[in-house]
């Protein structure tokens, strides 16, 4: 089996494999090989919750605002003894992408949700929602634990308490919808193992893909990952393979006016992140989410525009500049110089880019799944002192 971190082969080729100047490297590679392949594929087992058909379903039961029924669509996928209600309340939860967990001692859980309509926002709020459930029962299972708190289903955090990603802190941060659903890029994992080509086969060109979201009071051409990629266009071709894959929120006069300075280029699968030495990222409308993590289990060197927003993830505290990452200023304005830097210094390059994908592979499941308990409990912890001092408030006000 690999060693965690280490470098595996990317394919069996004349250069990387069977031509070694001795027969030891050439041994030493294929042993390698053949450690990496006889280690399983993962295997997630389908969770019935976010199988497409049960989705659609819960999404009609949320459009008629039958709480009863979803509680007896959950029932039968959930183990036996799960006591889970949903209400529908929009004077209590006034945010769309919002919902309030609460929990009883006696392992009862409920979910208030606001008023839905059918759409894309709704398919989005139940799938991140059920993505959660397998936290949402292991609190349960802890019936020392009661109280509630607010969730943020959304990308940018608009209530306090628990985010996929926040800025504020008030905002109590769990590992992000994907990483859960995906047992922490599972399959990334497995993928980037087998795929490690050493530092000289990587394109030493800058990669980004993306799509057009995160722009806000400005023109279409401010947004800031336009403007990367009019920096790419300017660098050229041979400096960067940058381009939007997707348009998104956006008018279709601003669509066009991508088109016409030809910014957008095919979209382009996370497997060929391991073709490239040099990784952009870059909000979109919060932090990336699964595209950040991939970047960095793919083992090239992430270069992390400043959030201009200072969004940030749980595990984003592990991130040390010029150590497992390397920061670029929000405006773009030293990217060019940066990429330069490190192209001079491809040993330097690589050990942060070395660093950065071990970063991302100390944070398994397991490990992470256990964080999300704690800020879980910090939440309803955090719930009940505020609730607690507008009490203390409340009853000075009436002495």
């Amino acid at each position: 089996m690999l060693k965690t971190g280490a470098a595996a082969p990317s394919a069996l080729t004349a250069d990387s494999t069977l031509g070694g100047a001795n027969g030891k490297s050439r041994f030493s590679v294929l042993t390698r090989l053949l450690r990496a392949l006889r280690r399983p594929p993962p295997r997630l087992q389908p969770n019935p919750l976010l199988a497409v058909g049960f989705r659609k379903s819960i999404c009609e039961y949320f459009c008629a605002r039958d709480g009863a029924a979803i509680g007896r669509a959950l029932s039968e996928n959930l183990p036996a003894g799960a006591k889970v209600s949903v209400i529908f309340d929009a004077a209590s939860v006034r945010q769309q992408m919002c919902c309030i967990w609460a929990q009883s001692r006696t392992g009862g859980t409920r979910f208030t949700f606001p008023i839905l309509q059918s759409g894309q926002l709704l398919e989005v709020v139940v799938e991140r929602w059920l993505s959660l459930f397998d936290l949402f029962l292991a609190m349960a299972r802890r019936r020392q634990v009661g109280g509630s708190t607010v969730i943020n289903l959304s990308d940018c955090p608009v209530e306090p308490g628990l985010a996929f990603c926040g800025n504020a802190p008030q905002h109590i941060l769990l590992p992000d919808f994907e990483f859960l659903q995906s047992r922490g890029y599972r399959e990334a994992r497995f993928y980037f193992d087998l795929h490690q080509p050493r530092w000289e086969e990587r394109s030493p060109r800058v990669f980004w893909r993306g799509s057009s979201v995160g722009q806000k009071d400005h023109p279409i051409l401010e947004m800031p990952r336009a403007r990367l990629c009019l920096l790419g266009r300017e660098m050229g071709e041979a400096w960067g393979d940058i381009g939007l894959a997707a348009l998104f929120h956006i008018s279709e006069a601003d669509a066009n006016e991508l088109r016409c300075r030809q910014l957008m280029k095919e979209k382009a699968p996370w497997q060929t992140l391991s073709q490239y030495r040099f990784h952009i990222d870059i909000d979109g409308h919060a932090s990336c989410f699964s595209a950040l993590f991939r970047k960095l289990l793919s083992g090239g060197l992430v270069l992390k525009v400043q959030s201009p927003d200072r969004f940030r993830q749980w595990y984003y505290h592990q991130l040390v500049p010029g150590v497992n990452y390397v920061p670029v200023r929000s405006d773009l304005g030293d990217l060019v110089e940066i990429v330069a830097h490190y192209r001079e210094r491809p040993r330097l390059a690589e050990s942060i880019a070395r660093r950065g994908r071990e970063l991302a592979l100390s944070l398994t499941y397991e490990k992470e799944f256990a964080f999300a308990l704690q800020a879980s409990e910090r939440a309803f912890a955090s719930t009940l002192t505020s609730a607690s001092a507008a009490g203390d408030r409340r009853a000075g006000r009436c002495a």
